[in-house]
């Protein structure tokens, strides 16, 4: 049976969809770190373009005091996440909030 065009980028969906769930988990469980270290991993092998993505990565390195990452993962979605999407309005205020925020506490 032969499988269709969209089933490899369906399968990563798949993929990315689990380990955010994984992530979510150890959050909750009270796994901070294996939760970043999750969540940053499926940034970084699936590159999403879906914002809710990017969320809880941000919240938890800036809630760690890892400054410069936070501000690095906010500088990526402002320059690589597509705004004139309508409904993205919002989360593009709040990376630019959080960004300037981050500023501020590293001193810039």
């Amino acid at each position: 049976m032969k499988r269709s065009r969209e089933a490899p980028l369906q399968d990563r969906q798949v993929e990315l969809d689990a380990l955010f769930r994984q992530a979510q988990r150890c959050e909750a469980a009270g796994d901070v770190a294996q939760a970043l270290e999750l969540y940053l991993e499926a940034l970084a092998r699936f590159d999403p373009v879906d914002l809710s993505y990017f969320e809880p990565p941000a919240i938890l390195l800036e809630r760690g005091r890892r400054y410069e990452a936070a501000l690095a993962l906010c500088e990526r979605v402002l320059r690589e996440i597509d705004f004139t999407v309508p409904g993205r309005e919002p989360s593009e205020a709040q990376f630019s909030q959080r960004r300037l925020r981050l500023r501020r506490k590293l001193g810039r």
